[in-house]
């Protein structure tokens, strides 16, 4: 348990105190990144925690039992500190949160209050607002494995064991002809089969979203040459940018048999009756042998 330091015990005996807050952000990349509300910069468990005009929390909401602390930060966006850019790619997103009371008098004297994660972050006319969320949401994450007819494993990984490296699984090509952002055409991607790369990933080789990694739409790749993206890049799609497609799962028995010869290690469970199991019955015409339901 955190326990004030002797000497910022005897600060808040005071008459008059002199206490701010500070912030100490770890991003998805590692970086560290310190705010403070105060109007000075302050050196905080070695790292130097700017003062950025602007910067305020609102009130933080802290309740007995599992539910989940809650509270905002507002800030100007700093472009040599805080980019706009850098919230669009997702760098600060559930990043780590350490949030300090400080003596700005006296920095030694501090108290590590809480650790929280960021929630959602948005910007608007150069403004950003953060929430941050408490430690008990992380209980909200599903941990284990939980029954499914569907498979749980992620193609290619070592539950999997496909081998993606191989060509029929890979596509590399440019972008022809830009439809919208989220749609564009391809030379070349007639030769796999339909849909052949839906649900699969794209990574931008080159442009502007150079090494970031998108889902692909469940209908990703149509017969004329369409590559359809499931969410918007960061930044503008231009014709003649680079991408490398990797072929998806939807996560079935039947998809793991056909496309990847992959059913002996498939990891869902495709015997499980499903909801429409409670309202059947049985009827003379059905074969009740106690084979399986699914083949």
């Amino acid at each position: 348990m955190n326990s004030f330091n002797e000497s910022l015990g005897k600060h808040f005996s005071s008459l008059a105190t002199s206490i701010c807050h500070c912030w100490i952000v770890t991003r998805n990349d590692g970086l560290k990144l310190g705010f403070t509300d105060h109007d000075n910069e302050l050196l905080i468990e070695g790292v130097t925690c700017r003062a950025i005009s602007g910067f305020q929390p609102t009130q933080a909401s802290q309740q007995l039992g599992l539910s989940v602390d809650d509270q905002q930060i507002e800030g100007v966006l700093d472009g040599d500190f805080l980019t706009e850019d850098d919230l669009l790619a997702g760098l600060y997103d559930n990043a780590s949160v350490a949030v300090w009371m400080v003596n700005w008098n006296a920095p030694t004297e501090r108290y590590h209050s809480r650790l929280a994660f960021l929630g959602e972050v948005s910007q608007k006319d150069g403004m950003f607002e953060a929430e941050l969320r408490g430690l008990t949401s992380v209980l909200e994450k599903t941990v284990g494995r939980t029954y499914s007819q569907q498979c749980d494993a992620t193609l290619g990984d070592g539950r999997c064991t496909v081998d993606l490296s191989v060509p029929q699984y890979k596509f590399d090509g440019s972008v022809d002809k830009l439809l919208h952002q989220k749609r564009f055409l391809s030379e070349g991607l007639q030769v796999f089969s339909r849909n052949w790369f839906a649900s699969g990933k794209l990574e931008w080789l080159s442009g502007k979203n150079i090494g970031r990694i998108v889902d692909l739409d469940s209908a990703a790749v149509m017969d004329s040459k369409e590559v359809i993206i499931w969410e918007a890049m960061p930044f503008a799609i231009e014709v003649g940018d680079l991408f490398k497609l990797t072929a998806g799962c939807n996560k079935l028995l039947q998809t793991c048999k056909s496309k990847f010869s992959n059913h002996l290690n498939f990891r869902g469970c495709p015997h499980i009756p499903g909801q429409d199991f409670v309202l059947g019955y049985a009827t003379s015409s059905d074969l009740h042998d106690g084979s399986a339901l699914v083949k």
